[in-house]
């Protein structure tokens, strides 16, 4: 698995909990990525491992979320990021 993010500030993902359909904000220290996203969909998960259980702030599910679009984005953001600082 690819590390997207480990900060000394945690990174905050927006999650959608796939039980209640609210979304909420949660932090999380690291967040890995599966190298091979379309095999992970369609064996009907993300392919993104958070550092912690999100647990939904509105009706207590545990670990039942969707990445929102915008945790997409932050997640892509810091995978670029990552790529840069490794460059040569």
């Amino acid at each position: 698995m690819a590390r997207v993010a480990r900060r000394r500030r945690p990174l905050r993902l927006d999650l959608e909990c796939t039980r209640c359909g609210r979304t909420t904000s949660h932090e999380v220290e690291r967040v890995y990525l599966h190298p091979d996203g379309p095999r992970c969909l369609a064996e009907g998960w993300d392919g993104v491992v958070l550092s912690r259980i999100a647990v939904c702030g509105h009706c207590g599910a545990e670990d039942e979320y969707r990445i929102t679009p915008q945790a997409q984005l932050v997640l892509s953001c810091q995978q670029m990021l990552l790529a840069t600082r490794k460059s040569p």
